[in-house]
């Protein structure tokens, strides 16, 4: 287990402890636990972003469906671009990038690979 797996591990430890601490305490103590859940919610948040960044996952096609207008980084034999998804239509992912040429969804990991964010691999 990494860093940052171990500190989402603690901070998820600690935020189910507090928030039953919470759940069993007065209103004071609510109010003051609730900021310290809150804050390690967005730093569970944060630390899963950055682990995602740092180790990206190839999208779904769902997820690439949920990122139309978003940018996406597409992997294809040993080149590295980004696209701007605009429609899936009959069977083909239309863009503004790559030449504006489309991508065939039939081709979809086998010729391409589609990334939320660019992936740290050895393009030697």
């Amino acid at each position: 287990m990494n860093e940052t797996e171990q500190a989402i591990e603690i901070l998820s430890h600690q935020e189910k402890h507090i928030t039953a601490e919470v759940d069993e305490a007065g209103f004071i103590d609510l109010i003051v636990d609730y900021d310290l859940t809150v804050a390690l919610d967005h730093a569970i948040t944060a630390i899963r972003e950055k682990a995602e960044r740092e180790n990206p996952q190839p999208l779904t096609l769902k997820q690439l469906q949920e990122r139309i207008g978003k940018p996406v980084y597409i992997v294809s034999g040993d080149k590295l671009w980004w696209i701007l998804p605009i429609i899936i239509y009959k069977g083909w992912l239309y863009n503004d990038g790559r030449n504006g040429e489309p991508l065939n969804l039939k081709k979809y990991m086998k010729t391409w690979i589609p990334y939320d964010y660019p992936p740290k691999e050895d393009r030697t």
